[in-house]
């Protein structure tokens, strides 16, 4: 009989008792960075080009003519041809071309 304890006697003397070490395990705590993947939400905004149609209002000048006439008095200015003697001498030169004559003799085969 396996751990089967023998009967004490009462005329016996009681056994000390005895302690034994038990192993234990040890809990240490250590800090470590651990890398986590976080998935993260980034909002993307993206420009579109929209066409719209405001009207504005814009102000155009307007005009009003008045035609008036009036008489403007002016000085009318003539002017006169008056000849003034005065002697002047002129020269002149005249090119002419002067005609030559230059002789060749040549011969001419005849048939």
């Amino acid at each position: 009989m396996r751990g089967a304890l023998p009967a004490a006697s009462p005329a016996a003397p009681l056994a000390e008792p005895q302690f034994h070490d038990v192993p234990r395990t040890v809990t240490q705590e250590v800090v470590r960075d651990v890398p986590r993947l976080l998935t993260e939400y980034q909002t993307i905004i993206r420009e579109v080009p929209v066409v719209e149609d405001v009207e504005r209002e814009v102000e155009v000048p307007a005009y009003r003519l008045n035609e008036r006439i009036v008489e403007v008095p002016t000085v009318l200015v003539e002017e006169i041809v008056v000849e003034v003697v005065q002697p002047q001498e002129v020269e002149l030169i005249r090119q002419v071309g002067k005609i030559t004559y230059e002789e060749k003799v040549m011969q001419v085969d005849r048939p």
